[in-house]
């Protein structure tokens, strides 16, 4: 686990004047410190502020907001704890720190009130209004089953409304690289074929992606024992290669008998062509795995 340990300053003399830490992004976690100041009064009217709350609405008060700066990155909960309190020990003199006495290592997650959610609300609308913050959005991308761009989406959230379905579908659907219609959403303008299931024809230059093994196995016809079988040798079948853009197809001459009488190829698959069996039963028969193909055989008995 990653723990930020930051410090907030005062933009007009530059003088750190708070150290924490979190696991949030930093911009969320000054947010989250400008909102509890501003509304501190409101939600929590029977309370005395502390003086880092007293402080911030001081800056704010002049149109000033705080600044904030990572110093260090930590690995562990536990260990971020022991190095912000060193440093907290060692400038609260020289930087006259505001941080409150010292209430122990604290939970990796805080559990946020609703008190405390509606004023970060309130404090993110206005900001979005005034177009201090912009919202940061994921542009994704959606390919048809052949590979080819179709469309290009704002956000994930616009993607689930063309879809009619929720946020959390679509991003399981890019993380499985699986399709919702026969359409695949990636967050690259550029499919790498390397992280889905695919078959190339290298006849025709054609590329088919898949959400699963079976839909393979249905569209060639093939058994969970043949798929595995020509997923390891990347041999064709029916022109079709599985997850490999490079059939493996032998160059050399192939020279086989039928009724005594010898044939000469130069390759398998234009000998598969010629008996009108798959590729894959004509590397059986070179390798002697089988005895012939529809009569015709490896060497003439």
């Amino acid at each position: 686990m990653k723990v930020n340990i930051y410090c907030l300053y005062d933009p007009t003399d530059c003088k750190i004047r708070y150290i924490g830490r979190t696991r949030k992004p930093l911009e969320i976690r000054l947010i989250e410190h400008i909102s509890k100041s501003k509304y501190y009064n409101k939600y929590f009217p029977n309370r005395n502020p502390p003086h880092k709350v007293n402080w911030i609405n001081s800056l704010l008060k002049k149109g000033i907001e705080p600044k904030i700066k990572k110093l260090i990155e930590i690995k562990g909960w536990n260990e971020s704890y022991i190095f912000e309190t060193s440093l907290i020990g060692k400038y609260k003199d020289k930087f006259n720190l505001l941080n409150a006495q010292d209430r122990g290592i604290g939970p990796e997650s805080r559990i946020t009130t609703e008190d405390t959610k509606k004023l970060i609300s309130k404090t993110l609308k206005e900001k979005y209004e005034k177009n201090e913050i912009k919202k940061k959005t994921t542009k994704l991308f959606l390919f048809d089953k052949f590979g080819n761009l179709l469309k290009e989406e704002e956000s994930i959230t616009s993607t689930a409304v063309l879809f009619n379905t929720t946020i959390k579908a679509i991003i399981s659907r890019i993380k499985s690289k699986r399709s919702i219609d026969n359409i695949f959403i990636s967050k690259t303008c550029k499919l790498h074929l390397e992280d889905y299931l695919y078959l190339y024809n290298y006849e025709k230059k054609e590329i088919r992606i898949f959400s699963t093994f079976s839909e393979i196995m249905e569209f060639l016809n093939i058994s969970d024992f043949i798929y595995k079988k020509l997923d390891k040798s990347k041999k064709p079948i029916n022109g079709w290669t599985i997850n490999s853009l490079n059939p493996n197809l032998d160059k050399k001459e192939i020279i086989i008998y039928k009724e005594g009488v010898e044939y000469k190829f130069n390759s398998v698959k234009e000998a598969s062509k010629h008996i009108g069996c798959l590729v894959y039963a004509v590397y059986d028969l070179l390798q002697e795995r089988i005895k012939s193909v529809k009569n015709y055989k490896k060497y003439n008995i």
